[in-house]
């Protein structure tokens, strides 16, 4: 089996497999989070999360995937995230 195929396996298999469209998915207790794009701006999705730390890094999008139920999607980038090792130095996890 390709791992393209193990992927599409698995993302049928999925929460989102028993919700077309998403429909009632927030409802379902093993879903963490979920968000809908279709209202708003960042500015209110920031409001229902409590905050949005790097808004320059967010943007609310068009770009969604074919078969989508929705007409907006969060496109995310670059992230920089800052760690210390066990000595105090910092160092850059992701981004680039």
């Amino acid at each position: 089996m390709s791992a393209w195929m193990l992927l599409l396996a698995l993302q049928q298999a999925g929460i989102a497999s028993e919700y077309p469209g998403d429909d009632g998915i927030s409802r379902d207790p093993r879903v963490l989070l979920s968000e809908n794009f279709e209202t708003g701006d960042l500015r209110s999705i920031g409001a229902r999360r409590g905050d949005v730390a790097e808004p320059q890094n967010l943007e609310l999008s068009d770009d969604v995937p074919a078969g989508s139920a929705g007409r907006r999607s969060l496109k995310v980038g670059p992230l920089f995230v800052l760690a210390r090792d066990k000595a105090g130095r910092e160092g850059k996890l992701l981004g680039q």
